[in-house]
């Protein structure tokens, strides 16, 4: 008796064990993309002088003459921190398929920038060489909140993303989207179902006008006072 208890315990404990198989992850595939939106006027109230002061591409309190706010130089002065994000070269959204379920990237392309270090032997300090690069800020969004994009009120609404990724030109070899691989490892590990995300992405709403005003993140404390706008029909070259 004790010898078929013994028996029946190991093949209970040895079962699921020779179930297991050894199977590789799917990665998310591209399906379908939209059509790119590339310029937008950044619009800011300046309350020292009571002004409304508008840019292409940026939101900050004063006027981009030089070019140079819109593309990286001023990250480096904390004055404008809280505006780090409120730049964009261009974005786009492509639409994926991960084991059956559809899910959207959003695609926020910045300008960046490097600061190398170079010791002066002559001068016994150091020299600084700043080099410029493109970079994609990938943002992994559920259908429901895609869909929302499109559905904005007078009432601000924030799109979250499920995660985020980034990379550089330099990152991509013959092509790849290199943010696949994470972007498939986040949602694996999240399981199906757990759609629902909470990375701030987008805050916008509908004007009286009709036209859309948007912020990324949601670190700017009233959009009302600091805003991209776009034509409606514009913000719709997002839609696939």
């Amino acid at each position: 008796m004790k010898k078929i208890i013994s028996v029946l315990v190991f093949c209970i404990v040895c079962f699921p064990c020779s179930c297991q198989e050894r199977i590789d992850r799917v990665d998310l595939v591209y399906v379908d993309s939209s059509d790119v939106i590339e310029s937008a006027i950044g619009w800011c109230y300046n309350d020292l002088d009571g002004k409304w002061v508008d840019n292409s591409n940026c939101i900050v309190p004063y006027k981009d003459e030089s070019g140079k706010i819109s593309s990286y130089a001023y990250t480096e002065f904390w004055a404008f921190a809280k505006y780090k994000e409120q730049r964009f070269n261009s974005i786009r959204v492509k639409k994926c398929l991960f084991y059956g379920e559809y899910y959207y990237v959003v695609i926020v392309n910045r300008w960046e920038w490097e600061r190398e270090e170079i010791w002066n032997r002559e001068r016994l300090d150091f020299d600084y060489k700043y080099e410029k690069y493109r970079k994609d800020y990938c943002y992994l969004l559920s259908v429901g909140e895609y869909d929302a994009l499109f559905n904005l009120t007078e009432y601000p609404l924030v799109i979250r993303a499920i995660c985020e990724h980034d990379v550089s030109d330099w990152e991509r070899v013959d092509g790849r989207a290199k943010e696949v691989e994470f972007l498939s490892s986040c949602l694996e590990r999240r399981g199906g179902g757990r759609n629902e995300g909470f990375i701030p992405l987008i805050k916008g709403y509908k004007s009286s006008e009709g036209k859309i005003r948007f912020i990324f993140g949601s670190y700017i404390p009233d959009i009302k006072e600091c805003y991209f706008e776009i034509s409606e029909e514009e913000w719709n070259k997002l839609k696939i």
